[in-house]
């Protein structure tokens, strides 16, 4: 394959992958209200999905457009008038400026959002490494003896929740409780990992979808460990004192890839009143839309095979 035929189909996946997470990212705003009345389980999803779903498409796209090239008709002869996606005939896309400055901006802004990503992981997991050294097992989380206030729950590997002995010392027994459920519902849930994964596929997302999409999904998280860790103590009021305890200690926020209980000023009301107010967590609405969501994802595998050679001359006539 030629640069140019590279540069051709790279830029069929930053199309499809930018258009579909910027529209998906849209109709997330559109939906979110809604959304949190279901439940932040179906918001957690939807988030998910507008992660994930447009990095899948794209590399379909790219693939039903490879495939097609090398294996279905050649149609290249015939059809003059434009560049083609095409291993053996694709390396007039290097010869046009707007592609090449389109693929550079693009690559910039992907690598840029990976080497930050990668370079967060690893400092975050030689921070973890040498803050689980100087705390010690206090049971059910790991003690760190420090003046200032701090509570999270870090290391995907072996998820422990740190506190600082500031914050446990200055919480009630029925706040730490709370405060120890809601960090062990992040552990069982796997959240750690799946926010790896979600910034991972977020690396390919559009400007400023990402930040958007990424905070979405945090948020629908933290309200969902709040509602477990209410049920798990059978006390929201405690679960709401302990947020409004961790504001007044202003707690750090954490610097390392992790889930930290405190809420910021501005989520404080939304998330005191949801976990007081209880409500469905949407567990079927989750559960239907992923399924939903696979589906259309396997639909449109189904099409690209289908109809390889219709998408190819599409994308060619768009593009080229």
């Amino acid at each position: 394959m030629s640069l140019g035929a590279f540069a051709g189909f790279a830029l069929v996946f930053v199309v499809t992958t930018w258009t579909l997470s910027a529209l998906g990212a849209i109709a997330l705003g559109q939906a979110r209200s809604r959304l949190q009345r279901i439940g932040p389980m179906a918001e957690r999803r939807a988030a998910e999905a507008v992660a994930i779903v447009p990095v899948v498409v794209g590399v379909l796209a790219v693939a039903t457009l490879v495939l097609q090239s090398a294996i279905g008709v050649d149609h290249c002869e015939a059809h003059g008038h434009h560049a083609h996606l095409c291993i053996t005939h694709g390396a007039h896309w290097i010869e046009r400026a707007w592609v090449v400055v389109s693929l550079a901006i693009a690559g910039a802004k992907m690598l840029g959002r990976a080497v930050l990503m990668v370079a967060s992981f690893v400092r975050g997991s030689r921070s973890i490494r040498e803050l689980h050294q100087l705390s010690r097992d206090a049971g059910e989380v790991r003690l760190v003896e420090s003046d200032r206030a701090f509570c999270f729950v870090a290391d995907r590997e072996r998820p422990a929740i740190y506190v600082s002995s500031r914050v446990w010392s200055a919480l009630s027994a029925s706040e730490r409780a709370a405060l120890v459920a809601h960090e062990a519902a992040h552990v069982r849930q796997g959240d750690l990992r799946k926010r790896a994964l979600i910034e991972a596929f977020l690396a390919f997302a559009a400007p400023l979808v990402g930040d958007r999409t990424r905070a979405v999904w945090l948020q629908a998280s933290e309200r969902l460990c709040d509602a477990h860790a209410a049920a798990a103590t059978g006390e929201p009021e405690a679960v709401a004192s302990a947020m409004v305890s961790m504001c007044r200690l202003h707690t750090m926020r954490p610097t390392v890839p992790s889930f930290g209980f405190t809420p910021t000023v501005d989520e404080l009301e939304g998330r005191v009143h949801a976990v007081l107010a209880g409500g469905p967590l949407g567990e079927r609405a989750a559960l239907v839309f992923g399924r939903v969501t696979l589906a259309s994802c396997i639909a449109i595998a189904v099409l690209c095979v289908i109809a390889a050679e219709p998408i190819h001359h599409a994308f060619e006539t768009l593009l080229g």
